[in-house]
């Protein structure tokens, strides 16, 4: 667990929620609707979604 997480807007596209996964060696996201909390984006939901 971390202080700060990593996040994302909502309305991000999961193109650009991977690029931050990649850039910062991660594999969740929060995913947020301005600054409340919407739910958390893994790599395995771009993987099954064949995102990746």
């Amino acid at each position: 667990m971390t202080l700060n997480p990593k996040q994302v807007d909502k309305n991000m596209l999961a193109f650009d929620a991977l690029q931050i996964m990649k850039e910062n060696s991660i594999t969740q996201l929060l995913v947020m609707d301005q600054d409340q909390y919407f739910g958390i984006i893994h790599l395995h939901d771009l993987l099954q979604e064949g995102i990746i």
